[in-house]
């Protein structure tokens, strides 16, 4: 719809949506935080999907839990940095990308390919520098592990393959991952925990 009316953002970057960070001010329809954190990262899963169908940039925001004010809704005036200079950062990058020289725009597939695959290897060893690390019991099924950290609003961007039995929970922000380290305890992913959880309401 954005394009039909602008045929000019032709780019994946010329559209970007921010992901939506969390928000715990219980609803009617949303009643506990559990509720309400599979509902933001349903829609933020669906906004990545379909960010790769329409061709559009996500902008994910590092914003966990522990910045939202006293209504569980809008961002503490204190944490307000956290967002504007993540915005800041992402404008900037976008700006510096827009005055390059006309040359390298004219890079064959082949070195387009080699740059993004460069990017996106990057990415990843920078992503395994923000992880978090627990044992995990075999009782435990990803369906469940992926609902206890949204529980623990945790905000992890990968769960590798569970590997002899160690939990590996990657990010891609480090106040993710210092947010998962305090919040995750050594037995958070034992039998007992998984017991305990199932016995709970959530």
């Amino acid at each position: 719809m954005l394009r039909s009316h602008h045929p000019h953002l032709v780019q994946k970057a010329d559209i970007t949506i921010a992901i939506v960070f969390p928000c715990y001010k219980p609803s009617s329809r949303f009643q506990t935080h559990s509720l309400l954190s599979s509902n933001v990262n349903n829609y933020n899963e669906l906004l990545k999907n379909l960010s790769s169908l329409h061709n559009f940039s996500i902008l994910d925001t590092p914003i966990a839990g522990d910045h939202l004010g006293r209504n569980g809704m809008h961002l503490d005036s204190i944490h307000i940095s956290y967002l504007s200079n993540t915005i800041q950062e992402y404008v900037h990058d976008l700006m510096s990308k827009r005055i390059t020289p006309i040359k390298s725009l004219r890079r064959s597939r082949t070195a387009l390919n080699r740059r993004n695959k460069k990017c996106h290897e990057k990415l990843k060893q920078k992503q395994k520098t923000h992880v978090v690390i627990r044992h995990i019991d075999r009782i435990w099924p990803l369906k469940e592990i992926k609902t206890y950290l949204a529980y623990k609003k945790i905000q992890y961007n990968h769960l590798p393959e569970i590997w002899k039995q160690k939990l590996c929970i990657q990010f891609t922000y480090p106040v993710h991952r210092e947010h998962a380290e305090k919040t995750l305890t050594l037995n958070d992913f034992d039998e007992n925990s998984y017991s305990e959880w199932c016995s709970q309401e959530h």
